[in-house]
């Protein structure tokens, strides 16, 4: 079973970059994971491991999409350097809690408190995954705006396909007067 467990941790591992930045993103990343999995290890609560196993799948997509695009390394900075060590904190703080044999009511509310903070880092993961892409997604508006003009452009001005495509974003103008200039 261990065996397992390593073989599956060596096979997650995030290939480096050569990029010094982004390399040490990723193997900082990397540590913090590891380290959120010994947590989840020590702290037997089904809803609390649901959420650190979604924590670090979350991370792992971060840190995948760094090793591909390097330059969007300083992209993380306050992830890597706010949000990831306050969630090792909180887990710490509440595993120590659970060890220590405090009260069945403060760490009642220990749990709560803990949950509702795991959410927030959740969202806090997801927000960082989209704003990674979201220059992706420019891209993506931008060349279907364009392949519409082209295609409007090869029907003719008054031809149904014209009426049958939807009305384009006006963020995409400019880079279609562009691409028709070429």
């Amino acid at each position: 079973l261990e065996i397992e467990k390593k073989k599956r941790e060596e096979a997650s591992r995030i290939p480096l970059t050569g990029d010094a930045t982004a390399d040490a993103v990723i193997t900082k990343g990397q540590e913090m994971v590891d380290t959120i999995r010994r947590e989840n290890a020590a702290i037997p609560d089904e809803t609390l491991t649901e959420q650190m196993n979604s924590v670090c799948e979350k991370c792992e997509q971060i840190f995948r999409t760094v090793s591909e695009s390097p330059a969007k390394a300083p992209q993380v900075r306050k992830f890597m350097n706010y949000y990831l060590p306050t969630t090792l904190k909180i887990l710490a703080n509440y595993r120590s809690m659970e060890q220590r044999g405090v009260s069945y009511q403060d760490l009642q509310q220990a749990r709560e408190t803990t949950i509702r903070g795991m959410n927030m880092i959740l969202t806090a993961c997801q927000n960082q995954i989209d704003n990674l892409h979201k220059e992706n997604m420019l891209d993506i508006s931008t060349d279907i705006d364009v392949l519409e003009q082209m295609l409007l452009g090869d029907a003719g001005v008054h031809h149904p396909v014209r009426e049958a495509l939807p009305q384009r974003p006006e963020h995409a103008k400019a880079q279609v007067a562009r691409d028709q200039g070429d």
